[in-house]
Parts: structure tokens; C-alpha cells; sequence
């Protein structure tokens, strides 16, 4: 594993999956992590599953949604004071299965996946 002994690590898309294996391995190796995603109460219960739990930040935001994005980010501005990494898991399909999408679901994928972390000016 990484020494990532007191580095300030955001993570998007915390609250489950790999978002959460992450979270759960790096504060094991000693980072300190603002945790991102839409659900609060998912991402407490990761938060407290992290070693050394109070040196942790959870931030409820949908980040497709440009005040809430800017909000996490200022928010993990001001707890972390400065950022060394990002780790952008969120993402996905947002249930979008059609393999012939429409132009509208491609464009939102697009901003899901991509465009929200270029948008977070970190």
C-alpha cells in the first residue's frame, strides 16, 4: 500500500462501492479525506468505518448540480486547507442502458463522468 501519511485526499462518489474501498484503504494508510457524495447518512457510515474517523469530512452533494459542486469543493477547501489528490468514482451510467442513447443522456453522462471534475477548479 501507498504512504499516504497525512495527505489530503478528496474522494467523490464515497458513499459505496469503490468510492468507499478507497476511502476505507487510504485512511488506513494514514491520509486524511474529504468524502463526496449524495447520500450523508451513506457517507457517515463509511466516515466511521475509516481509521482515525474525526479526521474525516463527509459532504453531502450532487455534484451535477454546479452550486452544490462549488459548495463541496469550498467546504473541503476550508477542512483540508490544502489538496493533494483527487479521486473522481463518482460516476456511472445514472441507469442509462439503451445502447442507442439519446444526444440529451449522452451530454448528461458526459458532464456526470468528466466535466464535473474539470468544473471543480481544484
Amino acid at each position: 500500500m501507498l504512504n499516504l501519511k497525512d495527505k489530503n485526499i478528496i474522494i467523490t462518489g464515497a458513499s459505496r462501492g469503490l468510492g468507499s474501498e478507497a476511502a476505507i484503504a487510504f485512511s488506513k494508510s494514514g491520509a486524511r479525506l474529504v468524502l463526496i457524495a449524495r447520500t450523508k447518512e451513506d457517507l457517515e457510515s463509511v466516515r466511521k468505518i475509516c481509521k482515525n474517523q474525526n479526521r474525516h469530512l463527509s459532504v453531502a452533494a450532487d455534484l451535477t448540480n454546479s452550486s452544490q459542486l462549488n459548495n463541496a469543493i469550498n467546504d473541503a477547501r476550508k477542512f483540508l486547507k490544502i489538496i493533494d489528490c483527487v479521486l473522481h468514482v463518482a460516476g456511472g451510467g445514472l441507469g442509462k442502458r439503451d445502447p442507442l442513447i439519446e444526444w440529451q443522456d449522452l451530454l448528461l453522462l458526459f458532464k456526470f463522468n468528466v466535466v464535473i471534475i474539470v468544473r471543480s477548479n481544484i
